[in-house]
């Protein structure tokens, strides 16, 4: 699945990915760290969206690390979900 969405996201080009932190064969931080290696998609803003019981400390942590834009935790509004979209895309 996370090679997949690298394929995606090299041929579509998305303004933003919304990107879930747990997958079957790459998790969304192998996945996060491709892109950003990836010298025409590193500028994609990358939002993760995880139900994983995680401290927000590390969290926030992985998201510095990998430069992505923000995190939400799952179960989210749909508006949550929009508001970093736009938060994004200005």
């Amino acid at each position: 699945m996370g090679a997949e969405v690298i394929r995606l996201v090299k041929s579509e080009r998305p303004d933003v990915v919304l990107l879930d932190i747990v997958m079957p064969d790459m998790d969304g931080y192998a996945v996060a760290a491709a892109l950003r290696d990836d010298r025409a998609l590193k500028g994609v803003p990358v939002i993760f969206i995880t139900g994983k019981d995680l401290m927000p400390e590390g969290i926030e942590k992985r998201v510095a690390e990998l430069g992505a834009f923000d995190y939400i935790t799952k179960p989210c509004a749909f508006e949550d979900i929009l508001a970093k979209v736009k938060a994004v895309l200005g």
